[in-house]
């Protein structure tokens, strides 16, 4: 609904108007209305953006550089699934099963095995996501307690790629 229906539809019921498109009220409104409706479209716009699941743009830029990824070339759902993933750890977040749920949302099959005497993970990757930077490591270890060592294993990793075996 443009900005003149919407003005139009408030004021007709009131009776004072009659509103036929000819009257000098009419071309106020439809004077307003030339302004107001690029508005209408940057609001539209603002309430698609404040919203992962309806983000196409500076939406989902924004909460990626603040979870510190920054992978535009993806796809929208790929980008909406890791800004979930990234955005549901809290802070009962550090335990075995959160991580390994972590790297599962980020697509990173693993096995991890700790050694808490010792305070160490080691993730044992066996398939890396496909199509994300090398980077990805940094993005998983911003989520493990500073105290906490980090080993990345990848001698039981399968290709993404079969022609990677040859």
């Amino acid at each position: 609904m443009s900005a003149y229906d919407s003005m139009k539809k408030c004021m007709l019921p009131t009776g004072l108007y009659r509103l036929d498109g000819s009257t000098l009220v009419d071309k106020e409104l439809q004077a307003y209305a030339e302004v107001l409706d690029p508005l209408y479209e940057d609001i539209k716009t603002l309430q698609n953006e404040s919203f992962v699941p309806t983000a196409t743009d500076y939406g989902l830029r924004y909460r990626e550089l603040a979870l510190g990824v920054l992978w535009p070339e993806d796809e929208d759902e790929d980008r909406r699934r890791i800004i979930y993933a990234l955005g549901s750890v809290g802070a009962h977040g550090c335990s075995k099963a959160a991580f390994e749920k972590l790297l599962a949302d980020l697509g990173i099959e693993a096995e991890l095995t700790e050694d808490v005497a010792n305070r160490k993970l080691t993730i044992h990757v066996k398939k890396e996501p496909i199509n994300y930077p090398k980077d990805w490591e940094e993005v998983v270890e911003r989520f493990v307690p500073a105290h906490i060592e980090t080993v990345w294993d990848y001698s039981q990793l399968i290709p993404n790629n079969p022609e990677d075996m040859e």
